[in-house]
C-alpha cells in the first residue's frame, strides 16, 4: 500500500483495508495494480497477495 506492505485478512476487501487504514472513502481514489478501481468496486474487490495498491488524494497545483 503506497509503497510499503500492509497485512490484511482473509476475505478484506479494498473497502473495508481503506476504512480500516483511517480513510472516510471521501475525496480518495483507489488504484489495484496500476489501474484506478472504480469505487462501486471497493466492496466487492477482495485483496490478493500480489496485489499492489495506492490510495491517491487530489492534490492542488498549478
Amino acid at each position: 500500500m503506497n509503497g510499503r506492505s500492509v497485512a490484511f485478512f482473509p476475505d478484506e476487501t479494498v473497502a473495508d483495508l481503506v476504512r480500516r487504514l483511517g480513510f472516510d472513502g471521501g475525496g480518495i481514489a483507489v488504484a489495484q495494480n496500476a489501474e484506478v478501481l472504480p469505487r462501486s468496486m471497493w466492496k466487492n474487490t477482495k485483496l490478493q497477495e500480489e496485489d499492489v495498491f495506492e490510495i491517491l488524494s487530489p492534490q492542488a497545483g498549478g
